[in-house]
């Protein structure tokens, strides 16, 4: 058997303004966050801030409880789709988890716990 040797070729991505981009993005380990309304509301806010910011024109999407799917255009090509995603991803699992974080100590603020008998 012959020696061959393999590259690792790593493709570059690119972009080109006024075109459309199906983008589909999942959560960690798939964890189904978005059954809860208060995280999909606070996933819908950053797409339309860092649409507007990055002018990126959304044509549909869809939330499902563990990814979401996006039909977008970017207007301009002075950011890239990769900028456009690493905002939303990024701002809405800061808020995501500082939401969930909140919620979980509050829940277990209401929790009393009962001595033993001892």
């Amino acid at each position: 058997m012959k020696n061959y040797k393999v590259r690792n070729v790593r493709l570059k991505r690119f972009y080109l303004p006024n075109h459309l981009y199906f983008i589909t993005t999942v959560t960690e380990d798939r964890t189904q966050i978005f059954l809860d309304e208060g995280n999909i509301r606070v996933l819908l806010g950053c797409i339309n801030d860092f649409s507007c910011r990055y002018a990126v024109e959304i044509h549909a999407f869809v939330v499902l409880p563990d990814h979401l799917h996006l039909l977008v255009t970017p207007i301009r090509d002075a950011f890239t789709i990769s900028d456009f995603m690493k905002g939303i991803k990024g701002k809405s699992a800061i808020e995501i988890n500082s939401r969930c974080r909140h919620e979980f100590i509050r829940a277990n603020s209401t929790v009393k716990t009962v001595p033993s008998g001892k």
